[in-house]
């Protein structure tokens, strides 16, 4: 069974049209990369200041949530998406809440909502720099 990583993303009016579609190809993008799973191709889309909240009873650094993610996807070939988004910009951060999910051979693994802050750079360059997951189901070996 093929899992879509396809994200259903609502924007409301404090987003301009030209970030709604910059934004919708670089989720899109970083879902691809979810799915590939490897530290380097991820870097680019987590600030280095990074801090992760809700996947370990312990706060993540971009190191210890890439490595977490990387062991997800390289051990059981698991399919990581964000399948319904909301984002609003204020504050020189978009916020996007809204749904994140993890599949093992079809089976859901990893569920919850999910809290993301996004940062453009000048060059119109984006990444996550604050995370928090809600977690109502995680995989055994998180």
């Amino acid at each position: 069974m093929k899992i879509s990583i396809e994200s259903k993303t609502d924007f409301d009016y404090s987003v301009g049209t030209e970030d709604r579609f910059a934004l919708r190809k670089w989720l899109e993008r970083l879902a691809v990369e979810l799915g590939r799973g490897t530290e380097e191709s991820l870097k680019e889309f987590f600030a280095e200041e990074l801090s992760i909240e809700g996947f370990t009873e312990v706060h993540l650094d971009r190191e210890g949530f890439l490595a977490l993610v990387g062991k997800w996807v390289a051990n059981d070939h698991m399919v990581l998406r964000y399948p319904t988004l909301t984002v609003n910009y204020k504050h020189y951060l978009f916020s996007a809440v809204g749904t994140f999910e993890g599949f093992i051979d079809g089976i859901i693994v990893l569920e919850g909502t999910i809290d993301l802050k996004i940062a453009k750079s000048e060059e119109g360059n984006f990444t996550i720099v604050w995370q928090k997951f809600y977690p109502r189901m995680l995989p055994k070996s998180s």
